[in-house]
């Protein structure tokens, strides 16, 4: 029976390492004139619709200044920083935004941000990201069409967003955000720990006649299973045509 020329584990190291394309920092190799410290960016668990940060290294072990340049894959990684060039022996800590809008709820894969360097024996570092976008809540709907605004009595009738926490999360109103002065918000509980907000257009308000596209935001209290709360602002859409014009002015 042939013997293989390596161990097992050699030839299970190499073929995870020629899969995946990492370079030779991501497969310890000592070697290396720069390495990243860690060597992946893990932003654990994030709520869809939130910012998280993570802060990296980069070790110049090399034996001259080296010049950087960053990119990411995604539209949803951005570095938060240029990146100076790195003398011998030196550090630099540099930090990545993660963007989830516009991310589905699931683990996070084939996420990237890849740092190219002028080294000769060196160039592009992939450091890969990880984590999970997940759901607190749903929100329905997300846009109202108020139509004609000539001030008739429908036109004050409420219009209900119904918020819904997802897998044991709880949410509670804080308040409305945007345009206060021309609709008004009220909520009450609504089903398992959700709510009801309520959006009003207030009474003798007047606004240039034609149509308007409004973008309300309610500000959201959310508590996670685990006791971590988060505050949030889904925005509303709400669209129609103005034509209650504002009462003439009275002469002196």
């Amino acid at each position: 029976m042939l013997r293989p020329a390596f161990p097992r584990a050699s030839i299970v190291l190499l073929v995870l390492c020629a899969a995946v394309a990492i370079p030779a920092t991501g497969c310890g190799s000592g070697d290396a004139p720069i390495v990243v410290l860690p060597a992946k960016l893990d932003f654990g668990r994030v709520m869809l619709g939130q910012t998280r940060r993570f802060k990296f290294t980069l070790r110049n072990n090399g034996n001259r200044t080296v010049g950087f340049s960053a990119r990411a894959n995604c539209a949803c990684l951005a570095v938060a920083q240029s990146l100076r060039p790195l003398d011998p022996g030196k550090e630099l800590e540099f930090t990545v935004i993660l963007a989830t809008k516009t991310l589905s709820p699931k683990k996070i894969t084939g996420k990237y941000v890849a740092i190219r360097t002028d080294h000769p024996d060196q160039g592009e570092i992939i450091v890969p990201a990880e984590g999970e976008v997940f759901r607190a809540y749903d929100i329905r709907p997300t846009k109202f069409d108020w139509h004609t605004m000539d001030g008739r009595p429908k036109n004050y009738e409420p219009r209900t967003v119904i918020v819904r926490p997802v897998a044991g999360q709880s949410v509670e109103y804080e308040g409305l955000i945007a345009m206060p002065d021309v609709f008004d918000a009220k909520a009450e509980p609504f089903g398992d720990r959700g709510l009801k907000v309520h959006l009003t257009l207030r009474k003798g308000v007047f606004r240039p006649i034609g149509r308007f596209n409004a973008q309300l935001r309610i500000r959201l209290k959310v508590t996670l299973q685990d006791g971590t709360v988060f505050r949030d602002e889904p925005i509303i859409n709400v669209r129609g045509r103005w034509a209650l014009k504002p009462p003439p002015r009275r002469r002196r």
